[in-house]
């Protein structure tokens, strides 16, 4: 039809990619009432297919109280409100190192800033303590979206932004005690689909290409931090 809006043909993964990457746009250009400081930026978003359907309306009611499964990354605690996008926990203080965004239509925006440090002359992120952070709220938020009724198959996105020259730091690198600096600014990482609600071990299996790819990126095969079953253990011994 000549009328047709030509984003209505685009696929759910499609769609995924231009709200993801609209949404890092936005926030990489400091707008929104609490803009997220820099110091580079852990993104997750986690979209379910049926997002962009106009079927998915959340009551942000049940998001608040179930609110508690979605700890912002690496916090302890939080500030829960409503928004104009449905429902945000935020870190406390003063500037927004972080947030976790729950939108009506289902999509789960999950932040981390500062993720790189400087040491000396070199900039640093702590690879393990960034995947950890990922890992012990990846399984919480996706049973929390199981519990507010949002229907699967999910699109899981992870992007680090503000990274270009930062050596990603494991427990050992190839290359002694440097690994190749990350080579973009913005690193999207490989799109991860979950097709349906399952076991902490099923969420991760998904999810490990994104960090195989990530791992490519400093010189590995595969990433060194699943065991031999698929789930992430983070660093192991021998």
């Amino acid at each position: 039809h000549p009328c047709q809006v030509k984003s209505d043909i685009y696929s759910p993964e499609i769609r995924s990619s231009e709200f993801r990457n609209n949404r890092i746009s936005v926030i990489a250009n400091g707008e929104g009432p609490r803009p997220l400081v820099g110091g580079g930026r852990l993104f997750i978003h986690i979209v379910p297919t049926a997002a962009f359907s106009g079927m998915v309306h959340l009551d942000v009611e049940k998001i608040h109280e179930m609110h508690n499964a979605f700890l912002p990354l690496g916090a302890s605690g939080m500030t829960p409100r409503f928004n104009f996008h449905g429902f945000v926990n935020e870190r406390g203080g003063d500037q927004n190192h972080g947030y976790t965004q729950i939108f009506r239509n289902g999509a789960l925006e999950a932040t981390k800033a500062g993720i790189v440090r400087k040491q000396e002359d070199r900039l640093l992120i702590p690879g393990f303590a960034l995947e950890r952070h990922i890992f012990e709220r990846l399984s919480p938020y996706i049973d929390g979206l199981r519990d507010i009724a949002v229907p699967p198959p999910l699109i899981i996105m992870f992007t680090l932004e503000g990274v270009k020259g930062a050596d990603y730091y494991v427990k050992e690198n190839l290359w002694g005690d440097y690994a190749p600096p990350l080579p973009d600014d913005v690193l999207f990482l490989p799109d991860c689909v979950l097709e349906d609600y399952g076991e902490t071990l099923e969420y991760h299996k998904a999810v490990r290409p994104a960090f195989d790819a990530l791992w490519n990126a400093i010189g590995y095969s595969k990433s060194q931090f699943f065991d031999k079953n698929g789930l992430w253990v983070g660093k192991q011994k021998g």
